[in-house]
């Protein structure tokens, strides 16, 4: 049976990346030449994964690389010491 969405976090595993862009990505608000971001694994109490990325956009907030790796540490800390919150059921597209 799946589990439900929400349950408690097991473990949170993370890469940073950067990539070059072959082409400067230019909009209104911004330019961009590479890409960063974080590639994540998250794993549940159950022993469910989710592989997935989070590389925040210039454009859309003042978010970066580096706010997603604070957070992620944050959430490792919590897992860790048995008091990791469930993350948010909005980042699964359910809310």
């Amino acid at each position: 049976m799946p589990a439900a969405l929400g349950a408690p976090l097991a473990a949170v595993r993370w890469r940073p990346f950067r990539l070059p862009l072959r082409r400067r990505f230019e909009a209104a608000s911004s330019a961009l030449d590479d890409r960063s971001g974080v590639l994540l694994e998250l794993v549940d109490e159950h022993g469910f994964h989710g592989v997935g990325e989070a590389s925040p956009h210039p454009a859309f907030g003042d978010e970066t690389a580096a706010d997603v790796l604070r957070l992620l540490e944050g959430y490792a800390a919590g897992i860790e010491a048995g008091a990791a919150p469930p993350l948010p059921a909005v980042l699964f597209g359910q809310a």
